[in-house]
């Protein structure tokens, strides 16, 4: 096989059963990973799917799952269908790793590991997987992608995965940069995420709050983007003269996502953790000047072209909005180097990286076990 492979095209299947009708994290992070494969013309791409899933569409031919234990963190097929690619390429951490095809290649992507480096943000089952049988699982496969060099370090501490099994391959933004917007409205602050702890909501709203007080002539209002999650939810209720300047949207679409990055005057994005942190990138690509916290992968994506925050002080959050909002020349500087940054993240560049990654796993002797 490998030798075909190394002539030909290589055929990849990426497992997509985590993927949704209404897309955020992985299942985006997964729809990025089949589309920069489609940039290449030496990879055949095709997705595994359970059921009615939202991935048969994107284009790409499908193999069907013969069935999933619900809830449980993997997907077992009959390895007939899975022998004739060269690579699988398991998109999440939700994995077969009770068995796997003997001849196809094995490569994991592993976005985070939040529920072992922050336990707090995650409920019990995703932290007993993560403890016991991520680890018991990542021993079958050839290879592991992490989002960010922050993922990658805190795979080989948490989970003692040996440095040369992981290659770093960043995801990119939906949208391509977009030098020209002068149309931009500015008359609001965004926030986007999921409504959960980790996401850090609860102190970007405080935080708008501290600035409208202290600003009056500021008009922006705060508009959030991002489904509910779990754990307590931020209060949206603002002080009298603020009343109705809190806007939770829910989940909106990817055509309601791209406006609201075009217009914002900016994002703030105060997560206490993330994998990677696509949105920032995609405000940057769109215009929209970027306050984030400064720690995980947060500065490996923002560079030099956010102004970071301490993500648990919402002073700090808030001093960071009020220069955004008020300092013209300071929030045109970071718009610029944002445009800068974001140029640096391509679906090709990532298409490249994985090709380089397939080809180096094809052309080593394997070193795990798949007993």
């Amino acid at each position: 096989t490998g030798n075909t492979a190394l002539r030909d095209s290589l055929r990849v299947l990426v497992t997509a059963d985590v993927v949704s009708q209404q897309p955020t994290g992985v299942s985006l992070a997964t729809r990025m990973l089949v589309d920069a494969l489609g940039t290449r013309d030496d990879i055949k791409t095709s997705v595994l799917v359970f059921g009615d899933s939202a991935a048969s569409g994107w284009g790409v031919p499908v193999v069907s799952a013969d069935w999933k234990v619900p809830g449980a963190p993997f997907v077992l097929t009959k390895h007939r269908k899975l022998r004739s690619f060269d690579i699988i390429h398991c998109s999440t951490v939700r994995v077969p790793f009770l068995g796997t095809p003997r001849g196809p290649r094995l490569v994991m992507t592993i976005h985070d590991l939040i529920p072992l480096v922050a336990p707090e943000h995650h409920t019990t089952g995703h932290r007993f997987y993560f403890r016991y049988l991520l680890r018991r699982s990542l021993r079958r496969f050839d290879a592991v992608v992490a989002d960010s060099a922050a993922t990658r370090q805190d795979l080989m501490s948490r989970l003692d995965v040996d440095a040369d099994r992981i290659s770093v391959v960043p995801l990119f933004s939906r949208w391509p940069v977009e030098l020209d917007n002068a149309g931009r409205r500015s008359d609001f602050v965004l926030a986007v995420g999921t409504l959960e702890p980790r996401k850090n909501i609860r102190r970007a709203v405080e935080a708008y709050v501290k600035v409208r007080e202290r600003n009056p002539g500021l008009q922006q209002r705060l508009v959030i983007a991002g489904p509910a999650g779990w754990g307590d939810r931020p209060s949206f209720d603002a002080p009298g003269n603020l009343a109705g300047e809190i806007e939770w949207r829910g989940y909106v679409s990817d055509t309601e996502l791209y406006e609201l990055y075009r217009n914002a005057a900016a994002l703030v994005y105060p997560s206490l953790y993330e994998g990677f942190g696509l949105p920032p990138l995609e405000a940057m690509s769109l215009g929209c000047p970027v306050i984030m916290s400064n720690c995980s992968s947060l500065p490996e994506v923002g560079a030099d072209a956010a102004c970071y925050v301490n993500p648990v002080n919402v002073d700090d959050i808030a001093s960071a909005l009020e220069r955004t909002l008020v300092d013209e020349r300071f929030r045109r500087e970071i718009r610029e180097r944002g445009f800068r940054r974001a140029m640096e993240f391509s679906p090709e560049r990532m298409g490249e990286e994985l090709a380089d990654l397939y080809r180096k796993v094809m052309t080593t002797r394997p070193s795990v076990s798949r007993s």
